[in-house]
């Protein structure tokens, strides 16, 4: 299983989900959310990897010590 994440560009809407593939991931989209927005699909590690990257190493270090102390 493969964690997707899945939103939209008009709100904050997402929802992530393990699934067998790609395929899999989008007709659970076409099967359970609005069509009428505009849904994007990411593994996980693509969504966390372009989240990390816009963080600078300070912000990143607050979220490592977050971490730890919760």
């Amino acid at each position: 299983m493969i964690k997707y994440v899945i939103t939209n560009d008009k709100d904050a809407e997402r929802y992530i989900k393990s699934l067998n593939n790609y395929d899999d991931a989008r007709h659970w989209v076409i099967n359970h959310l609005d069509m009428s927005k505009q849904w994007t699909i990411k593994t996980y590690a693509e969504d966390l990897k372009e989240y990390l990257s816009t963080k600078t190493k300070k912000e990143l270090i607050g979220l490592l010590i977050e971490r730890i102390v919760n």
